[in-house]
């Protein structure tokens, strides 16, 4: 018999891209979803500059790397101590009307080459750390 030790990080990990909506709107992404959405920028090690996009017909939010001196830039920085990173994103929902007050998280999938997003209309997953 060989047994597997169960650790507390190793429920959470997924390889699947997911986004995840904060409960204040900030925007959550798993190694997965930060690592498709640079993966053509490897020399970017740290902070990595994002515009955040909105499609209103297809309700789908975008993120795709641009310029640091782009003004419009949003940095994905990476969360101290955990394999996720993280990026500002209350005006821009509270802007589009997208709720936010419930942390939800959402499959990730790359739109076209350079826009990584994830569609409102998907069933999202209510997180265990809303009561």
């Amino acid at each position: 018999m060989e047994f597997e030790s169960f650790t507390r990080k190793s429920a959470r990990l997924t390889r699947e891209p997911t986004i995840t909506i904060q409960k204040k709107g900030v925007m959550g992404l798993n190694s997965s979803a930060y690592e498709a959405l640079k993966r053509d920028n490897e020399e970017i090690d740290e902070k990595l500059p994002v515009e955040l996009l909105f499609d209103k017909e297809e309700q789908v939010v975008g993120l795709r790397v641009t310029e640091e001196n782009n003004p419009d830039a949003y940095m994905v920085r990476r969360q101290k101590l955990s394999p996720s990173y993280l990026v500002a994103g209350r005006m821009f929902f509270v802007h589009y009307g997208v709720p936010i007050g419930e942390t939800r998280r959402y499959k990730a999938r790359m739109y076209g080459e350079d826009v990584l997003g994830f569609s409102l209309k998907q069933e999202p997953r209510v997180t265990a750390r809303d009561p």
